[in-house]
C-alpha cells in the first residue's frame, strides 16, 4: 500500500457506495490503525483475529496488521 500511496497519491484506491479513498488516505488510515494496535500491545508474529463485513475498513485493518508484522 505504501508504494501505491507514493506512486498514485491522489488516485482513487477504494470506492464503497459514495465514499472514495485515495491511496494516500488509505495508507494514512491503515497507519492510524497500526498505531492503535501497537498501543494495545500487538507486535510482530502476534496473531490477530478480525471479523468484519466486506468493507473498506476490513482492508485497512488487514494492511495495518501486515505493517506491524503480525498475522
Amino acid at each position: 500500500m505504501r508504494r501505491n500511496a507514493l506512486r498514485y497519491r491522489n488516485r482513487t484506491a477504494f470506492i464503497e457506495g459514495s465514499r472514495r479513498l485515495t491511496w494516500h488516505e488509505a495508507d494514512r488510515a491503515s497507519d492510524r490503525v497500526a498505531l492503535a494496535l501497537r498501543a494495545l500491545g500487538t507486535g510482530p508474529r502476534d496473531h490477530v483475529a478480525l471479523l468484519a463485513n466486506n468493507c473498506t475498513e476490513y482492508i485497512l485493518v488487514q494492511y495495518a496488521i501486515m505493517k506491524l508484522g503480525a498475522c
